[in-house]
């Protein structure tokens, strides 16, 4: 079983899928995505030099029978098609959302329409094998929700029983945020901060790489600072408790890195330069996967 869901700008959906009216016959480019090598040619050596490789677009083919009922209903379905698939729409640089699901997994992927349906064979009450492409300009697949984490105030240590008196004894221990987020997909995911204050020139780290995203700003009880790190929308915001928005791009500091999550568990913690221990700290982040 395959389906596709596709939302457009406007908020008005269309479903392919193995029943009419749009009957599905078939999709490609949902699989692994290309990769464009990185590579160089000195002189006098043979073969190249390696320097990585990065992720290219993506197009998605999917192959639709129009059905109707009888001859009208038949272009009256085409025609409705037509008018929610309409590449016109997204002019003003909007993309709608596409969904893709078969008997695994059910995942999405932004998308615009490049190919609008062009009916051209009539079979009785079938328009077959009609064409429509959507161009993906980031090739990941999302999961279908965000996975959520709170990074905690932890309070707590070891106890030796030591020969040293109630008073005066030794207690090893640790305090400030941690928490982990599980990354179910099987690529590097961005990440949304959210930051409730109070709270000064706040960081959120990565216990295994030691990156970390630090802004140089005071946060006051009911300020929220937001960091989106997924390039394709790079943002960090401040929403003050009075309501004024701040940007906040500019109060980065210069050695920050743009947070993203590898497959798998990631340990983080939350740092901050004052004592407070009322801050509220939130990271999300989409499963995403090369291909499906």
């Amino acid at each position: 079983m395959q389906k596709i869901r596709y939302v457009n700008p406007h908020g008005k959906e269309v479903i392919l899928e193995k029943g009419p009216p749009f009957v599905l016959e078939k999709v490609t480019g949902t699989g692994a995505e290309d990769a464009t090598l990185l590579t160089s040619e000195p002189a006098f050596v043979d073969g190249k030099y390696f320097h990585g490789l990065y992720m290219g677009d993506r197009e998605i083919t999917a192959s639709v029978h129009i059905y109707g009922k009888d001859r009208k209903a038949l272009y009256e379905n085409r025609q409705k098609l037509m008018a929610l698939l309409s590449p016109g729409q997204f002019k003003e640089g909007k993309m709608g959302i596409l969904e893709y699901q078969n008997d695994y997994i059910k995942v999405w992927i932004p998308a615009i329409v490049k190919k609008g349906p062009q009916p051209v064979n009539r079979q009785g009450l079938y328009h077959t094998s009609v064409q429509i492409v959507f161009y993906c300009p980031d090739s990941d697949w999302r999961g279908m929700s965000q996975q959520a984490a709170r990074i905690a105030y932890v309070d707590g240590g070891m106890e030796f029983p030591l020969e040293i008196d109630h008073e005066s004894g030794v207690r090893f221990g640790a305090r400030g945020y941690a928490g982990s987020i599980y990354n179910f997909g099987d690529k590097p995911t961005p990440v949304e901060v959210t930051i409730t204050g109070p709270a000064v020139n706040p960081e959120v780290r990565k216990v295994a790489t030691g990156e970390y995203i630090r802004v140089k700003r005071e946060l006051f009880a009911g300020d929220v600072l937001s960091i989106q790190t997924d390039p394709q929308q790079m943002q960090v915001t401040i929403t003050r408790a009075s309501g004024s928005v701040e940007k906040a791009m500019g109060y980065l500091d210069a050695t920050s890195t743009f947070l993203q999550l590898e497959p798998g568990e990631n340990k983080l913690q939350y740092f901050s330069e004052d004592d407070s221990t009322a801050s509220e700290i939130i990271v999300r982040a989409y499963d995403r996967y090369g291909g499906v």
